[in-house]
């Protein structure tokens, strides 16, 4: 790795599952305390944890919906209560929807925007804090 994550504190939204999962156990795997955030993936996430501590490393589990810019400010509160800081910020967390574009709902839309848009945003914003 390009960076020494040795120590480090990262928060990988998303990572109970998919990519983020991946993201999470490298970052893991090279020595960093990792913030498993996940939306409704409690067994998804209490297994990646589990996987991410058999690297010696400390694992916060944060269930957040990211649709939410409250649930987004107490994530972030949730990880300076824990770890008094955040040194890399992974925005991972995606809303996929199956439905075609054309046949798609305002509200369904707003959701995938939501997501995958105006989270990340919002948690950049937060992550410094």
């Amino acid at each position: 790795m390009l960076v020494d994550l040795r120590g480090k504190v990262v928060c990988v939204t998303g990572s109970a599952r998919r990519v983020g999962r991946a993201i999470m156990l490298a970052c893991a795997a090279q020595g960093a305390h990792v913030v498993i955030h996940h939306g409704n993936s409690d067994e998804q996430a209490q297994q990646a944890a589990a996987e991410a501590r058999a690297y010696g490393v400390d694992a916060l589990i944060v269930k957040a919906n990211l649709e939410a810019p409250t649930a987004i400010a107490d994530l972030f509160q949730q990880i300076a209560a824990h770890y008094g800081r955040l040194d890399l910020l992974v925005n991972s967390a995606a809303n996929f929807k199956r439905t075609p574009l054309l046949d798609i709902e305002l509200a369904e839309w707003e959701s995938v925007i939501n997501t995958n848009l105006r989270a990340p945003f919002l948690c950049t914003q937060h992550a410094p804090a």
